[in-house]
């Protein structure tokens, strides 16, 4: 029996190929321009702008996900009142002074 060798899977680059797809939408995308920039500036100036998505594409990755801030129950207004009014007595009460 002849042996098969098994090769393994070409890994392919993720950042060119993402960059090539972003190249190609951008050309699709302004066609119109081509005609009056000419095809070597025009091709120049989409290459410089998909690496500048890329760099930007980079940059987010490497973000922390935001944290989610945990908001305190809003009290009723009458509640607030009697807590700032508790606050004041107490205040009162260790300088010495009388509280209505």
């Amino acid at each position: 029996m002849a042996a098969t060798k098994k090769t393994a899977p070409v890994k392919k680059d993720t950042k060119k190929i993402t960059r090539e797809d972003i190249e190609t939408k951008i050309a699709n995308t302004l066609d119109t321009i081509k005609t009056q920039l000419g095809d070597k500036k025009f091709n120049s100036l989409v290459k410089k702008a998909a690496k500048l998505f890329m760099h930007g594409i980079k940059k987010h990755a490497d973000d922390k996900p935001a944290k989610v801030s945990v908001e305190k129950p809003v009290l009723p207004v009458e509640k607030k009142i009697k807590k700032v009014a508790k606050k004041v007595a107490k205040k009162a009460s260790k300088k010495g002074a009388k509280v209505k």
